[in-house]
């Protein structure tokens, strides 16, 4: 109970960056979170990875996407790789790593041009993240029941490579 909120649970994997083509069944097409999610409607997406990325002027988490039941990532040879799972689960994929959107306690004061892309792409799916909260201007914490105490906690997918 003395134990810190989680800030999500999940996998987190890297591909060559030559698989930018991003499939996906769930929320979209624009960015969401599970607190900001209902003007997101269920369908069938595709993009780039790279247009996920949405140039907030201080570089943060973005591009997420919920209630996804399976996505998928290719290449233009064709071959892919596709995450499914039983439960509807959260998932992203841009050419950053976590990272480059949070530069830790020293806070450089970056903004968005000094991003750079990666020669890979970061894909994460994810059993739930935590919501984003901010109901007012000076950061309000999610509501109680989006955030994610420790627990026990279970995620089965699959993946499957073609």
């Amino acid at each position: 109970s003395k134990l810190p909120e989680i800030p999500r649970i999940g996998f987190r994997t890297r591909l060559k960056a030559d698989f930018d083509n991003l499939e996906y069944f769930g929320r979209g097409p624009h960015e969401n979170y599970i607190d900001r999610n209902t003007s997101a409607l269920i369908g069938l997406y595709t993009s780039k990875a790279a247009g996920q990325y949405f140039a907030y002027e201080r570089p943060q988490e973005n591009g997420y996407k919920t209630d996804v039941r399976w996505a998928k990532l290719s290449n233009a040879k064709g071959k892919s790789i596709t995450v499914m799972s039983a439960q509807p689960f959260g998932s992203s994929a841009m050419p950053y790593a976590t990272e480059d959107f949070d530069d830790g306690d020293k806070k450089d004061q970056r903004h968005a041009k000094d991003l750079k892309p990666q020669n890979f792409i970061e894909w994460h799916f994810d059993k739930v993240q935590m919501g984003i909260g901010g109901d007012n201007s000076w950061g309000a914490r999610p509501h109680d029941e989006y955030m994610i105490y420790p627990g026990i906690y279970e995620f089965d997918f699959v993946l499957s490579l073609l």
